[in-house]
């Protein structure tokens, strides 16, 4: 009650309050004319506007572990190593012996010695015979050829040593399909001796020095020919690039026997190479460039000094990898022509002893080479590739039978010439397994001659088909086709000094070869060669047809 009495008086009552006790100031405005709004102009700092800001500044902190050992009392129990079982180790043997019989050769040897399994030294050797009394055409084409050689390697401390000697001898008769000649006049022979040892770094860290020297010794019918040969590489990574420097020297002499008469007068001559190499990997294209550097000192009546420069580079790049890859590039070099290349490749090349008549003129052949490939893999059983080349060779060898009547005609000349070569090469394999297999070569050449008219010996078109077909290893075949088209053979010597050429017949023939393993050491084939045969593959020497052959193997 008394609250509410309090509250109406509160209510009802006035009080007087005083904000300010002074009065305020007034202002008065005199309009005069019309308000017009105005913008003062204004100061352009820049033309452009730009953003002036600052930047936070990340720190680079570098967090690293401090590497402490602990002890513990526990103990961790070692695991023997597993041995696999059911895979052993395939047996090797010593001994391995073949023996043969055929229509046109009389028994022929050849036997293999070689040491078993040793993980610091092998060694082994082999020796060979072949002899037949074969006729063609009433010609005398008998042949009897020989080979010894044996061989060793050893893994020392400071290096891999390899070192092989070996002869072989090849004496047949070389008839020329001349009846007047005499059986000494018809009796050809070559012999080749050479001794080779290399010395090599054990290891194939690319990061570490590695290295390989060799020296190389060769004759050629005791003392006709001679070469001394030493070879040096050093191989090294730096960064992320291999490098290599090699060097060459090859000593040659030649008609040095003091025994025998020669048709020319002694010749040496000396081949000196330095080849620095740069190995590398740009964004997928793998180059190898380089240059060999070559000195040519050839010394006969004069002295005669030759500087070559030849660059060398190859580039391969996977556009698909493992599946499709092309490459290309430069290969050029100086080739030596000497007897023991020459005879290599035709036997029946003059000797250099007089009483052949004449004597081989001896040029080296310089090559340079543009060329582009591809590779190609269809599926793990199917290989394509191809490749183009076009080469620039002077002094290409090329072989001319010698028909000077003051010689026997049964022997061929050299001829030299510079040439435009162009190649171009497909291969096709199929490998399904080891236990089947086709492999498919075509080639095709067109050769553009400076004087001579046609590249004497040498087919326009090649084709080559070679297969393989494994039978539960017991019934293996082998087969080879090989052809060649469109060849010219030339000849040279005669009375008016002209060339002459002659066509030399297609060559389309196939060998044959059949094995049968009685068990793992005894193995019986029948082998045949030439089975068409009709053809002659140097001027004047048919080949030897339908060579049928029965041969026995063991190995012990």
């Amino acid at each position: 009650m008394k609250n509410k009495v309090l509250i109406i008086l509160l209510i009802f009552s006035s009080f007087n309050l005083w904000a300010q006790d002074q009065d305020l100031d007034v202002q008065e405005v005199d309009v005069v004319e019309q308000f017009v709004p105005m913008i003062p102009p204004a100061r352009k700092i820049v033309d452009i506007p730009k953003i002036s800001d600052t930047v936070k500044v990340q720190k680079n902190v570098y967090y690293s572990t401090l590497s402490k050992q602990y002890q513990t009392a526990y103990q961790i129990d070692t695991i023997r190593p597993a041995k696999i079982k059911g895979e052993p180790i395939p047996r090797l043997y010593q001994t391995y012996l073949k023996l043969g019989l055929g229509n046109t050769a009389l028994p022929s040897f050849e036997g293999y010695y070689n040491s078993l399994r040793n993980k610091q030294w092998s060694y082994g050797v082999e020796a060979g015979y072949h002899n037949s009394p074969a006729k063609v055409q009433g010609f005398d084409a008998g042949f009897q050829q020989t080979n010894i050689a044996a061989y060793g390697k050893g893994v020392l401390d400071f290096g891999i040593v390899n070192a092989n000697i070996s002869r072989e001898g090849n004496v047949f008769s070389a008839h020329g399909m001349q009846d007047s000649l005499s059986e000494q006049k018809m009796h050809q022979y070559w012999g080749y001796s050479q001794f080779n040892v290399s010395l090599e770094s054990k290891h194939n860290n690319r990061d570490r020095l590695r290295y390989f020297t060799a020296i190389n010794l060769s004759d050629l019918n005791e003392m006709t020919e001679n070469n001394y040969g030493f070879e040096s590489l050093l191989k090294k990574r730096f960064g992320t690039y291999d490098y290599s420097v090699g060097f060459k020297a090859d000593l040659y002499t030649n008609n040095t026997a003091t025994d025998m008469a020669f048709a020319a007068d002694t010749a040496r001559e000396g081949i000196y190479t330095l080849s620095p190499r740069f190995y590398g990997d740009f964004y997928g294209l793998k180059v190898s460039a380089g240059f060999d550097e070559v000195i040519n000192n050839r010394i006969m009546d004069t002295v005669g000094l030759n500087f070559h420069f030849y660059p060398q580079l190859r580039a391969d790049y996977d556009i698909v990898p493992k599946i499709f890859k092309v490459y290309g590039g430069v290969r050029s070099g100086l080739q030596k022509n000497s007897y023991w290349s020459l005879s290599k490749e035709n036997p029946f090349v003059l000797n250099a002893l007089q009483y052949d008549g004449d004597a081989v003129v001896l040029k080296n052949t310089s090559s340079m080479d543009f060329y582009a490939g591809l590779n190609t893999y269809f599926n793990s059983d199917i290989r394509l590739s191809a490749e183009l080349s076009f080469a620039s060779r002077k002094d290409m060898a090329f072989f001319a039978r010698n028909e000077n009547p003051n010689y026997y005609l049964n022997k061929f000349s050299v001829l030299y010439d510079n040439v435009k070569h162009l190649s171009v090469q497909a291969n096709a394999n199929w490998n399904p397994s080891d236990r089947k297999g086709v492999h498919f070569s075509l080639m095709y050449n067109h050769y553009n001659l400076t004087e001579l008219n046609y590249p004497s010996g040498m087919p326009s078109f090649e084709a080559n088909l070679n297969g393989f077909y494994n039978l539960g290893d017991k019934i293996i075949g082998h087969l080879d086709v090989y052809t060649a088209f469109n060849r010219v053979a030339e000849r040279t010597g005669q009375l008016d000094y002209a060339i002459k050429y002659i066509d030399l017949k297609n060559i389309i023939d196939f060998d044959l070869k059949v094995e049968y393993r009685y068990n793992k050491v005894l193995s019986a084939y029948l082998i045949g060669k030439r089975l068409i045969g009709g053809y002659e593959i140097w001027q004047n020497y048919p080949v030897i047809p339908r060579q049928i052959q029965l041969v026995i193997s063991y190995q012990l």
